[in-house]
């Protein structure tokens, strides 16, 4: 409840999170957890070499290995203004980011990866300090979040608009009937903060206040309801499990080298070059020794969001592959010149080279994506001709176990950002674009104590109305 209502300290942090976040069991001791999270770490670091295994030997089918080419575009993008990750001498804290989402993606092939799994894993990083323990931090939001990311993506999403539709009719009828007067009330605006969870939102800092907030509201919802929200917080077997099971890495015996490698065709030097930079020393892939060619294939690169600093009009979570042609020495276009933002970055650079080098190698990538053609596995997301039902009159909610497809205080979260702009948006926005431009604007300069105020104050009626009885 002291969590929820002031936040943490940043010293009681890396902790506070992991109970939060129910990374051990709840009826653990103090030693049973150190020993808990001491077998889990190495059960980490053993997912971890066995894909990096993979990878040097070339044994990467092509879908695991346009996992990796995605991730290495986002994860030198992600939050790369924070000191963290962007002062002399923090690159291998890029390299952790990267070895996380890897890890998980490729050993829970059923979920794979997704635009803006990166914007979830890089504040466990930063506030555990500690790449295994982000990983079981990763791993225990995921149980909860990961549906945002599959096939039921779309469904949850259309959910929450509809909630927080309701949840705005109910509380201000005035504004409510403004957005559907001008086409807002599907509420498609807020596609990014459900499924990042308003991360992207605020300031680095303030979004940390914002993410425990909600997890700690979570928790009280939990323990005050009959039907409990899905966590990991079980001794029972399976706990935690680090890996879905459904993962098929092949480990070849001791007799196997890499030259036996029939896999080398799907290697390409633009993947190869970013994903050397982050993988570490003992894994670099070198495709001239392999005697590969430097074409690029064409079915690995996807699309990728744009970094924090420069959000997309409409935030699409997309595990698509798209085709990409590049010129390179043995173009035969005519056209052998390329600018310095699309030289690649050579096996050999990995230990020296800069993250900033990195985000322009990456964003260079990303440029040439923008006129890609999708492939294989396409999930972009659209929701243009979805049912948001809209209802002029709401006299009640949905009880907090049911509201907000399990974190029913963000909805709260989310009309406390749409009040706090109430006079600017009846008076300045005619057109759903218009909002999404607006919000795009203030992104990072919203006044997070005011927005965490109103939240909970409303949220706390909510919960009084609902016969939650721990606020008075």
């Amino acid at each position: 409840l002291d969590v929820y209502l002031n936040g943490l300290e940043h010293s009681l942090r890396k902790v506070g999170w992991r109970i939060l976040l129910s990374v051990c069991p709840a009826d653990t001791t103090g030693q049973e957890r150190f020993h808990l999270l001491d077998i889990k770490a190495q059960q980490y670091a053993t997912l971890k070499e066995n894909w990096k295994k993979l990878y040097v030997m070339g044994l990467m089918s092509e879908h695991q290995l346009s996992t990796l080419a995605s991730i290495s575009i986002d994860v030198v993008r992600t939050d790369w203004k924070e000191d963290y990750y962007r002062s002399v001498g923090n690159h291998h804290r890029v390299c952790q980011l990267f070895d996380i989402l890897a890890t998980y993606c490729i050993h829970h092939p059923n979920i794979g990866y997704c635009q803006g799994m990166s914007d979830l894993a890089s504040p466990l990083l930063v506030v555990q300090s500690d790449e295994a323990l982000a990983y079981l931090s990763f791993c225990a939001l995921m149980q909860r979040v990961k549906f945002k990311f599959g096939d039921t993506q779309q469904s949850i999403l259309i959910n929450n608009m509809q909630d927080l539709h309701d949840l705005l009719t109910y509380t201000d009828g005035e504004l409510a009937q403004f957005f559907r007067e001008h086409n807002l009330a599907n509420m498609y605006f807020t596609q990014r903060w459900f499924v990042l969870e308003l991360k992207r939102e605020f300031n680095f800092e303030e979004s940390l206040r914002m993410l425990e907030s909600q997890w700690a509201a979570l928790c009280l919802v939990k323990n005050n309801s009959l039907t409990e929200i899905e966590t990991c917080n079980s001794k029972s077997e399976g706990y935690l499990v680090l890996t879905d099971g459904t993962c098929n890495l092949y480990m070849p015996n001791s007799s196997f080298t890499s030259t036996n490698s029939l896999n080398w065709y799907h290697y390409t030097a633009r993947d190869v070059s970013l994903i050397n930079s982050l993988i570490g020393s003992n894994y670099v892939v070198d495709l001239k020794k392999k005697g590969c060619t430097t074409v690029f294939n064409p079915d690995i690169i996807r699309q990728d969001h744009p970094s924090s600093a420069s959000p997309p009009p409409q935030f699409i979570p997309s595990d698509a592959h798209f085709s990409c042609k590049l010129s390179n020495k043995d173009d035969h276009s005519g056209n052998s010149q390329q600018t310095s933002s699309e030289t690649l970055i050579t096996e050999t650079q990995f230990e020296i080279i800069s993250n900033e080098s990195l985000l322009d190698f990456a964003n260079s990538i990303k440029k040439q994506s923008l006129h890609l053609t999708p492939t294989k596995r396409q999930s972009s997301f659209s929701i243009e001709n979805e049912p948001i039902h809209i209802r002029t009159n709401v006299t009640h909610l949905r009880p907090p176990n049911q509201f907000g497809q399990g974190n029913p205080f963000l909805l709260f979260l989310s009309l406390s950002l749409i009040l706090e702009y109430k006079e600017v948006i009846m008076l300045e926005i005619k057109e759903p674009g218009d909002i999404i431009q607006f919000y795009q604007q203030q992104s990072g300069k919203h006044n997070c104590s005011r927005i965490l105020y109103r939240a909970k104050k409303l949220f706390n009626k909510y919960l009084e109305e609902n016969n939650f009885q721990f606020f008075s």
